[in-house]
């Protein structure tokens, strides 16, 4: 009863492995009180995109030169495309969309 797993086997269990760790990793970052200011501008693009505003962000607005230097207040549609040009998001957003449902 001595079996060997074939060299395809031992890949998609490494994967599998490495997938778990990954997402076990991600879950405690996410949970532990480590989370940034980055972190939160990020998970709001995503929430705001999926409520139909895509890219809208207030955290970075509270960044942005007009609330920094000019003294204006935040803007709950600030778009954040104007600081970071990140349309690679988009995906992001829908995969976050199919695995939501």
């Amino acid at each position: 009863m001595n079996q060997r797993l074939s060299p395809g086997q031992r890949v998609w269990l490494a994967a599998g492995v490495f997938t778990l760790v990954g997402w076990a990793l991600q879950w405690w970052r996410l949970h532990s009180l480590a989370a940034t200011m980055d972190q939160g501008i990020l998970f709001q693009v995503l929430w705001n995109g999926l409520s139909g505003h895509p890219f809208e962000s207030t955290l970075s607005s509270q960044l942005s030169t007009n609330v920094v230097h000019g003294g204006e207040l935040p803007a709950p549609g600030y778009h954040r495309l104007g600081q970071h040009f990140t349309p690679s998001l988009v995906p992001w957003i829908t995969l976050v969309a199919l695995l939501g449902k």
